[in-house]
């Protein structure tokens, strides 16, 4: 019966329509918004360069205001609000600095994660993808290639060989090739090997199309980016063009818990081996594993280990109620993830351990799992100590040592390589024994010159009382500019 009253509407459906009408105006607006910048930034380049006045011919007069320029800026991606949009102005250097700020968080997250197996950890250097949360978390998409190629090309000739691999290999990766002949001219046919497998994790069939064009060479190593990335029908289409494959695709589809890729390769005769097992188990895709050992796939003590690693408890208990091995550096794996629960079930279950439970537990920083394997009658020795002040615990390092743990001089050692002056001065408040000349070389080593020159400083005054032959070696091994005047 209608009663002529209406259902109220779903915001939600109101949003969804909304942004379905918006939809096509944003994919519009992000290349004006980009060619605006670009006019901008032409025409301050013209005005440098020439030393135009203000109101010259090639002064692109910008009648917007700034609040409809700071909305029209918001769709660029974050690279370009980063840096172009910050080179426009001191007005618009202000608008971009928490968002350059952003954009540097975001690429040490990536920076410092690991990345799958097998895949090498980002790097923040120029044209570095971003992947971070911090972008994520305002619900907009990361931008394909951060930095924009203005900015590259300008900072090429300043990169070190690492960084221009990096830029090249981002750029590639999400099917941007214009830096392919910059890589052929840097590095030669080994960087162009990288930017195809590049090409292939990010799953462009175009971007392969113009760099195979272009000459650049593949390898097995192009099929396990395809396949880690879970792109089958780049996969495929390597295959019909005659790359070549072995048993790491398979590994690294695995990894991925890419099973519907795992089970292509199979098909079309693709080897593999213990470590695709491993690299599943790893990964907590026990579906995958399944699969793989009831095809008849290998497996060895990597598949537990990988699992306790990862932190996989389910899929250890799987694996080992088929029978998979496992051997004492399972239990310094779940320690090193500083997964104390699949430490205590694996020793309940009889797998045994030795002394590279402590460090690895100590080197996570995890204190309950040191004390739980200590609880326990683990061994330890003064390696446990080195471990925890190359990582910087100084929290593990106190708990050891009150604990009755043994240290000696690599503790200190250990503690100038990774930087951590806290950790190193607490030692020597304590009374651990040290190697002024060792901890010099660590640090030096370490890239810690700030640490150096502490040590430096602690040791002169004695040196030049009387201890004279030490601080003589470390004023001579340190750099001219951490010299005492």
């Amino acid at each position: 019966m209608n009663t002529g009253r209406q259902e109220p509407r779903s915001q939600y459906a109101d949003s969804a329509q909304q942004q379905q009408r918006l939809r096509p105006l944003q994919r519009q607006a992000v290349p004006a918004a980009r060619a605006t910048a670009s006019r901008m930034l032409r025409s301050m380049h013209m005005r440098r360069r020439f030393r135009l006045p203000t109101a010259s011919p090639f002064e692109i007069p910008i009648t917007c205001p700034d609040d409809v320029l700071a909305a029209v800026f918001e769709r660029l991606p974050p690279g370009e609000q980063a840096v172009t949009i910050g080179a426009l102005s001191r007005t618009w250097r202000v608008w971009a600095a928490p968002r350059r700020a952003a954009l540097m968080q975001a690429c040490d997250v990536v920076r410092n994660a690991s990345g799958p197996s097998g895949q090498p950890r980002l790097s923040s250097a120029p044209g570095c993808a971003v992947g971070g949360s911090v972008w994520r978390s305002e619900g907009r998409k990361p931008s394909a290639f951060s930095l924009p190629p203005w900015f590259v090309r300008e900072a090429w000739p300043r990169l070190t060989d690492r960084q221009r691999l990096a830029a090249a290999s981002r750029a590639a990766a999400h099917g941007d090739t214009w830096l392919q002949p910059w890589a052929r001219a840097a590095g030669g046919e080994r960087w162009e090997r990288r930017l195809c497998e590049a090409a292939a994790a990010g799953g462009s069939v175009r971007a392969l199309q113009r760099l195979r064009a272009a000459g650049c060479p593949w390898d097995e190593a192009t099929c396990a980016a395809a396949a880690g990335g879970g792109h089958l029908g780049l996969l495929q289409w390597l295959r019909a063009a005659g790359c070549p494959w072995d048993a790491v695709t398979c590994e690294r589809a695995a990894a991925g818990g890419h099973l519907s890729v795992l089970k292509w390769a199979r098909g079309a005769g693709c080897r593999w081996n213990e470590w695709t097992c491993a690299a599943a188990a790893g990964g907590g895709h026990l579906r995958v594993l399944q699969w793989a050992r009831t095809e008849g796939c290998p497996w060895d003590e990597w598949a537990c280990e990988a699992a306790a690693a990862g932190g996989h408890l389910g899929v250890l208990q799987w694996a080992r109620g088929e029978g998979c091995p496992w051997g004492k550096r399972m239990c310094a794996a779940a320690a090193r993830g500083g997964r104390t629960d699949v430490l205590r079930w694996a020793r309940n279950a009889g797998c045994p351990w030795d002394e590279r439970t402590c460090e690895a537990a100590a080197g996570s920083g995890c204190v309950d799992a040191l004390q739980w394997a200590r609880s326990a009658g683990c061994p330890w020795g003064t390696r446990t100590c080195a471990v925890a002040a190359l990582a910087g615990h100084l929290e593990v390092l106190r708990w050891a040592r009150d604990a009755g743990c043994p240290w000696d001089r690599f503790t200190c050692v250990a503690a100038a390589f990774g930087g951590h002056l806290e950790v190193l001065q607490w030692a020597r408040q304590q009374g651990c024994p040290w190697d002024a000349r060792a901890c010099c070389e660590a640090a030096r080593r370490g890239g810690h010159q700030s640490l150096l020159r502490q040590i430096d400083d602690s040791v002169s005054s004695s040196a030049r009382a009387g201890a004279g032959a030490g601080g003589g070696w470390l004023r001579r091994r340190a750099p001219a500019c951490l010299c005492p005047v």
